[in-house]
């Protein structure tokens, strides 16, 4: 019986490939359907990568003088599907690697660092929060890091004079007025 179900079988693809149209649809069904059952698996895990702080990010003021360029501005989209790490381990690496990006990007800018770096939040009422440590938001499945900094250009230090910063220029102007 076995065998005849082989032959029956045999017999009718022969047939549907004898017929043109009828061979076409039975075919293109029949292919994708086993191509969803192939490729049809769990998805590869991204590796996780540890990332450090950049030595040229800074939370607050830089050690020496700067001339400012302006905001820079990251996001970073990351799996939080780790059964290995857990949540804050994985917010405060994807925020280094978000600084590491602020930096890249002060660099696209012409600048050799970013001071004033920042972790965003928004808030479900439409305000933003800044945070000077990592924070991220987490939907279960995917995790979101927002960072801002200052991109900064480092100057050479004014012989005698100590370098003014940019809130002392501000005021040094309106007191002028």
């Amino acid at each position: 019986m076995r065998r005849m179900n082989r032959l029956s079988i045999r017999d009718s693809i022969e047939r549907l490939r004898s017929d043109k149209i009828l061979g076409a649809l039975f075919f293109i069904p029949l292919v994708l359907s086993l191509s969803s059952v192939v490729s049809c698996s769990t998805l590869p895990k991204k590796k996780f990568k540890r990332y450090s702080f950049p030595k040229n990010a800074f939370i607050g003021e830089p050690p020496r003088p700067y001339e400012v360029l302006g905001q820079v501005r990251t996001k970073i989209d990351f799996s939080s599907m780790d059964d290995k790490r857990d949540e804050a381990t994985l917010c405060r690496n994807y925020f280094n690697q978000a600084v590491n990006d602020l930096v890249k990007r002060a660099k696209d800018q012409g600048g050799d660092a970013v001071m004033d770096v920042k972790s965003v939040v928004f808030l479900l009422d439409g305000k933003t929060e800044l945070h000077p440590q990592a924070e991220c938001s987490d939907d279960g499945e995917e995790g979101q890091v927002l960072t801002q900094g200052t991109a900064i250009k480092w100057t050479k230090p004014r012989s005698g004079v100590a370098p003014m910063r940019e809130e002392e220029i501000d005021s040094s102007t309106q007191d002028s007025d």
